[in-house]
This record gives C-alpha cells, structure tokens and sequence, in this order.
C-alpha cells in the first residue's frame, strides 16, 4: 500500500510539474515541447546558415507577374525566375552574444568575384508582452541581410526564422515568403 502511495505522490508531482517546466522562458510554435533553457540562452550561441527556401512575386513594367525563387544548401545560393538566374557559393554565420552584441562572418563568390565579409552588430528582441517571438538581427551583404524576423523554431540545435512581407505602393504590389535555417555551429 505505501508503494501505492509513493507511485500516485509521484504521478501527481510529475502532472503538476511538466507544464511549469515547458513554460521555461518565451516559446514559438516550432520549439521543443520541453526545454530547460531559456529561449535566449538558447539563441546565444553560434549558427551556420545551412539553408534558404523563398519566393517573392511583384509586376514588372509591363504588368506581368514575376516570381523568383531563392535557395541556398549551406553552399550554394540560387536565385532564379523573370528570366534571370543568379548562383554563387558562400558560407554565412552569426554568433549571438551577450547584452545585443553579434558577430557575422559570411563568405560569398559569384561571377569570379569573392566578398568576405566580417563584422560586429546587434540584435534584439520584439514582440507583445515582452514574449521573444521576432527577432531584429543584423546580418551580411549576400546570403543573410538581416533584418526582422518570425522565430518559428528555437531549439538548442537549430533554429528557424522566416520572413514574409505583403506591400502595395502605389499601386505595385509584391510580397515574398522566406524561411532560413541555421544549426548550431
């Protein structure tokens, strides 16, 4: 009877406990159903950039609709639609640190032409209610931008940022849909 007890003392610690741990800092529709760690802690690290999908679709001069296509395997960047196609190769990584602080490295070769490119720069945080669902990053000048962006998955390994943008100018309307993902380094 008292190895009943201590089983059902168990159990009801263990139901009452699991959701207060899967509540350890903000969470995004794509994270761990458990993590011990804060979101933050687990973003401040290093990530490579191992992969791009996007589209973006606008009317050129003429009124047609041009959609392009952006892909990149953790080597080789691709852009292509509207008659066009861009490749080239490179490597893009951030380091999240400390107090807002990053640092970039990004490595990009198309056309014979080589841009290494390293500097220091800030992130931060937005969102409602001071939950860590967007993040303002900077970035390079080929592979990654930076800029402002979803956080749909933050997990120790990985982490996956998308960006979407809808806009009518005067009349000339594009949108675009993008999804980065970066794993630890």
């Amino acid at each position: 009877m008292k190895k009943i007890n201590n089983i059902l003392a168990f159990a009801l610690v263990v139901i009452f406990a699991l959701p207060m741990l899967s509540s350890c800092g903000k969470k995004g529709e794509g994270d761990p159903g458990l993590s011990f760690k804060s979101r933050e802690s687990r973003l401040m690290r290093a990530w490579k950039l191992t992969k791009i999908e996007g589209t973006e679709q606008y009317q050129d001069f003429n009124n047609n609709t041009v959609i392009l296509t952006y892909s990149y395997d953790g080597t080789i960047y691709t852009m292509s639609g509207g008659g066009q196609s861009v490749s080239g190769t490179g490597t893009f990584e951030v380091e999240y640190l400390e107090y807002g602080n990053l640092t970039v490295n990004e490595t990009f070769t198309a056309n014979g032409n080589t841009d290494v490119y390293s500097a220091t720069g800030t992130w931060q945080w937005l969102g409602s209610d001071g939950e860590q669902n967007y993040l303002l990053t900077d970035g390079g000048n080929n592979i990654f931008n930076g800029g402002l962006y979803y956080i749909y998955r933050l997990a120790s390994k990985e982490l996956i940022l998308k960006q979407s943008y809808n806009q009518n100018d005067n009349g000339d309307v594009s949108k675009g849909d993008y999804t980065y993902t970066f794993e630890a380094k």
